[in-house]
C-alpha cells in the first residue's frame, strides 16, 4: 500500500502523481477522501488557503473531478472560498462518474455532498463516512421514502 508524502508542503502534485503511478482504486479513494481533508485540517487557516491555491496538474481521469469536489467540499465546511482551479470546466463532468458500487447509485445521489454532485463525482454513503474523513449532513431521505414517493414496491429490506 502506498502512503501520501505531502507532509503539508503541497497538496496538488502528490495526488496527480499517485494517479499517474497507478495506485489502486481503494488507495486513491483513501488518499482523496481521507488523507487530504485530514492533512488540511491540521493546518492553520492561512496555510490551508495557501496550499489550496496551488493548481494541481490534470491527469485526464475522473480523479481530477474527485479532487476538485473534495477541495470544494472542505472549503464549504470551513467557510473558505474554493480555489479558482477547482471551478475550471475540466473539473466538472456532464455525466457523473460513480466511485461506488453500481447498485448504490440511488443512495449516492441522495447522500452525496453538494460539491460532489456539482462536479459529477458520485460517492456512496460508506465512502463518505466520517471515519474516512468526509463530514456531511445525512439527508432526511431514505431509499424507502424515495420508493414510496415514486410508487415503487418495497424491496423486502
Amino acid at each position: 500500500m502506498h502512503s501520501a508524502t505531502h507532509n503539508h508542503r503541497t497538496v496538488s502534485p502528490d495526488y496527480a502523481q499517485a494517479v499517474v503511478d497507478g495506485w489502486s482504486h481503494a488507495e486513491l479513494l483513501r488518499l482523496h477522501l481521507h488523507e487530504l481533508p485530514r492533512s488540511l485540517m491540521g493546518l492553520d487557516r492561512e496555510r490551508r488557503i495557501e496550499l489550496l491555491a496551488e493548481r494541481p496538474p490534470m491527469t485526464g481521469t475522473p480523479w481530477d473531478v474527485l479532487l476538485a469536489a473534495m477541495v470544494e467540499h472542505v472549503c464549504e465546511l470551513h467557510d473558505l472560498e474554493p480555489p479558482a482551479w477547482s471551478q475550471e470546466p475540466e473539473r466538472f463532468l456532464d455525466i457523473p462518474h460513480f466511485f461506488t458500487n453500481r447498485y448504490r447509485y440511488g443512495e449516492t445521489m441522495v447522500y452525496a455532498p453538494a460539491a460532489f454532485l456539482r462536479h459529477g463525482a458520485g460517492l456512496g454513503p460508506r465512502a463518505q463516512s466520517r471515519r474516512r474523513g468526509i463530514v456531511y449532513a445525512r439527508s432526511s431521505f431514505s431509499c424507502a421514502l424515495i420508493r414510496r414517493a415514486c410508487g415503487l414496491p418495497r424491496t423486502g429490506r
